[in-house]
């Protein structure tokens, strides 16, 4: 008596499989790129409490308020930008355009011809240096999003 067993490649039904799950990795990787960015902006220092005073119109002196000491507050060049009123930090996001491509940035979209303020703050401009954040983030995340994306 012969036992024959039969073994049939489905090739499409595998690829589909895998493909599947090389976009939920992905999907995952782009979510840990998205958190780290978004953890790694710095914070201007604390105000001191020592009663600053700035100048108003008519040469009178008024106290300056904590949001006016942050607004002045810059980080240093090839630093994270600091957050003065998280409106880059709350628009870093990803997007998946196709099945293989995930893209990881800011959502915030260029005001009339003077570019985006995320990208002059990621490559600095001719008035300022970059205080980039993307591209550190990548670099500092390389290794942790092939491990996510390739399932070990």
């Amino acid at each position: 008596m012969n036992i024959v067993g039969k073994l049939v490649w489905r090739a499409q039904a595998v690829m589909d499989q895998v493909e599947a799950r090389v976009q939920q990795n992905m999907d995952r990787a782009a979510i840990y790129l998205v958190n780290d960015v978004v953890t790694h902006f710095g914070s201007p220092s604390p105000m001191p409490d020592i009663g600053l005073l700035k100048r108003r119109r008519g040469g009178d002196f008024t106290k300056l308020k904590e949001k006016e000491w942050r607004g002045m507050q810059s980080s240093a060049p090839g630093d994270p930008p600091f957050v003065q009123t998280g409106m880059l930090r709350r628009s870093i996001t990803w997007d998946a355009p196709s099945k293989l491509v995930r893209l990881v940035g800011s959502a915030l979209k260029p005001q009339g011809e003077k570019g985006s303020y995320a990208l002059c703050l990621e490559y600095g401009t001719s008035k300022m240096q970059a205080r980039p954040y993307l591209r550190p983030a990548l670099a500092r995340c390389k290794a942790t999003l092939f491990r996510i994306i390739s399932g070990h």
